[in-house]
């Protein structure tokens, strides 16, 4: 991938970054990231969350430590936020190509 390509997705997903406010733990809604890890549907990426949560759940790990239903006030909108390994762990599950994983640490 060509540097400004990384750069441009870098400051895409550095836009959409939230952090909790005594943690400094950076997270993101699920919706924000949808598109930029090419998905058109919410009910396809949210498929995707579902096997990342079982994927985590395997693992023995407790899903509810990474991911948080919340509510939103969003028309037809199922937020959820989530912390960097868990986007990670999303991406994988959705295929999504190792270049985009390395932007996000």
């Amino acid at each position: 991938m060509e540097q400004s390509k990384i750069y441009r997705t870098k400051e895409k997903f550095d836009s959409i970054v939230n952090q909790t406010e005594n943690e400094f733990i950076d997270y993101w809604y699920a919706r924000d990231l949808m598109p930029l890890l090419g998905y058109e549907r919410w009910e396809n990426f949210h498929k995707a969350i579902q096997r990342a949560m079982n994927s985590v759940e395997t693992s023995d790990t407790k899903v509810s430590d990474h991911f948080r239903e919340v509510t939103k006030m969003v028309p037809f909108n199922y937020p959820f936020f989530m912390e960097k390994y868990k986007l990670k762990t999303i991406a994988d599950e959705a295929m999504v190509k190792e270049e985009y994983l390395n932007l996000v640490g």
